[in-house]
């Protein structure tokens, strides 16, 4: 089964010790231990999670997650921990610069960087530190698109003769003295 991870700890942590880290006052569980952090849509069961809006208020109480950070005192659901603090967001930032502080990249491709089994890397890529690319992933660089829109539209050759997707809409627009084509795929 493949699992997206935006990170899991190193070994399970307290969750009495993460609610000292993001003064959270703690309710329901409270022996619990956390395995990872993820976002609402990837959680797992031993997950922590956030949610600072009433519209995903449900959506995050009865999901897989285990333990929830949240800025409303509610009902906790069976089985489940509330760490209650005013910024849920700013809460999950500390943890998550706690276990994976920022580094800053030395080179294009990162040395942790884990790139799958025939993915291919275009020229100009950058793929930063902790980066997993799974099996046969084509990888491009963002700017792929205005520099061959700029390019090719001096040359009177169709963008979508250049460009490696399907283009959906496209149109002309004068740039200073240049005829530019804008793609939108």
């Amino acid at each position: 089964m493949l699992k997206f991870l935006i990170m899991q700890f190193p070994s399970p942590v307290s969750l009495q010790w993460i609610a000292t880290l993001i003064n959270a006052k703690l309710v329901g569980n409270t022996d619990g231990h956390a395995t990872g952090i993820n976002e609402i849509h990837k959680v797992e069961k031993g997950d922590l999670v956030f949610v600072d809006h009433p519209k995903y208020y449900d959506k995050c109480l009865n999901s897989a997650a285990s333990f929830i950070i949240i800025n409303k005192e509610t009902d906790v659901p069976e089985g489940k921990s509330l760490l209650i603090v005013d910024n849920p967001f700013e809460a999950y930032c500390k943890i998550v610069n706690h276990f994976r502080p920022f580094e800053p990249a030395t080179k294009m491709i990162s040395d942790s960087a884990v790139i799958g089994e025939g993915s291919f890397i275009y020229p100009g890529v950058f793929i930063g530190n902790h980066v997993s690319i799974g099996k046969y992933i084509p990888i491009q660089p963002l700017w792929t698109t205005v520099s061959l829109a700029i390019m090719w539209s001096s040359r009177q050759v169709p963008l979508s003769a250049a460009m490696p997707f399907i283009i959906t809409q496209k149109k002309t627009v004068n740039y200073g003295t240049k005829r530019c084509l804008i793609a939108d795929g």
